[in-house]
């Protein structure tokens, strides 16, 4: 901007002040008003000043992800501005190259473009994504996250049960990754396993072992990455299992056999059997566990010695479910044994009480001995006379 003083006649004074192609003369008097010319024209020239429109700079390159916060898989959006007219553009992740749709983008007239990429997998946590048109970089945060879901929550009120069926997802894990489902039951117990799709999605069924009643974690991993769930196993304990014999206070024959009612569960039942020398089961002559069916017949190596009707046996039987939940024991019944004695082909047996077993023999001693007598006096009878 100029400001000139053109003439000066009769104590007047023109003056002219020219910026940007414009131009404002005014004419004073006296020098005070030769002054106020001067700042008065000043004023104007700020007020051309702002008029005139200024060249803008150019615009800083951005670049913008949608969603800032992802499952890792799903599709992001990618849109820039500020960067040089038709330049193929350099996108990265992490400083690793990116893949995107379409493979190759090329920045429009105004310097824009948009594009997708899928978010990385198996990586949950913040990423950096850069963008270059080759002169011009610039970058952009956002987040990737991973899900997992299971079919059926169970609580204390509404507990699981053996042989349930689960289904566990998942998204955003490591891709192509086996997935490993387990439970902490008696260490890390294999539920399942399946493999990852290449976006880190995966949908897999089970169905729940037997495991002990109560709270347990089942876990998701894909190796790296962890999800875990909370189980909660039924803890109700079976009915107690109803004796049928030996009945308390007979006498079994041998070999002994056990025998029960059926105690049922949705999760299945084993039994427990005990036999003692005393009610209250300290001196156990007979342990079984895990039995399935309904009797046991002690025989063999397991047959019990004969005892009589005051220094009984005792006998009591236990239900166990699949989740280990354990029932009351049976009440004790009592029982006593007589003799054993095995005819020669090892097939048959004969059972008797002690007293009979005596007495038998008693008799067939006797019997042996008039045998003999008899035979004796028939000999002589027959003998001839000398």
């Amino acid at each position: 901007m100029t400001i000139r003083r053109r003439a000066r006649y009769n104590r007047f004074a023109t003056w002219r002040l020219s910026s940007q192609g414009v131009a404002v003369q005014m004419r004073t008097r006296s020098r005070a008003a030769q002054r106020c010319g001067v700042a008065l024209a000043g004023v104007i020239a700020v007020i051309v000043l702002l008029a005139v429109p200024v060249a803008a700079a150019p615009d800083a390159p951005r670049v913008t992800v949608t969603p800032a916060s992802a499952v890792g898989g799903t599709t992001l959006t990618l849109a820039g501005s500020g960067f040089a007219p038709g330049q193929p553009m350099a996108v990265k992740c992490d400083d690793k190259t990116m893949a995107t749709t379409p493979p190759v983008i090329v920045s429009d007239a105004s310097g824009a473009f948009s594009a997708t990429a899928a978010a990385p997998t198996g990586q949950p946590g913040p990423h950096e994504l850069q963008v270059s048109d080759g002169t011009k970089t610039t970058a952009a945060s956002f987040e990737t996250t991973l899900t997992a879901n299971i079919s059926k929550t169970t609580t204390e009120a509404a507990p699981g049960t053996v042989g349930m069926e689960l289904t566990v997802t998942g998204n955003g894990f490591s891709s192509g990754a086996k997935i490993s489902v387990t439970a902490d039951s008696d260490g890390e117990s294999e539920l399942a396993t399946i493999g990852a799709d290449e976006a880190g999605n995966f949908e897999v069924t089970f169905t729940v072992p037997p495991i002990e009643g109560g709270a347990h974690a089942i876990k998701v991993t894909d190796g790296t990455n962890t999800s875990e769930f909370s189980f909660v196993m039924e803890s109700k304990a079976p009915a107690v299992p109803v004796t049928v014999g030996p009945k308390p206070g007979t006498k079994a024959d041998q070999p002994v056999r056990f025998e029960w009612k059926a105690v049922t569960d949705p999760s299945g039942v084993t039994y427990s059997l005990e036999v003692a020398t005393s009610a209250d089961f300290a001196d156990l002559v007979l342990e079984k566990t895990g039995l399935t069916g309904l009797r046991y017949e002690a025989a063999g190596d397991e047959s019990l010695k004969p005892v009589i009707k005051e220094t009984p046996y005792y006998w009591r039987v236990q239900a166990i479910d699949g989740a280990g939940n354990r029932s009351e024991w049976s009440a004790p019944a009592a029982f006593h044994l007589g003799f054993v004695l095995t005819l020669p082909n090892g097939e048959a047996a004969l059972t008797m009480s002690a007293v009979l077993v005596y007495v038998a023999a008693v008799i067939a001693i006797g019997l042996l001995v008039l045998s003999f007598w008899l035979g004796r006096r028939s000999a002589r009878r027959h003998a001839p006379s000398r």
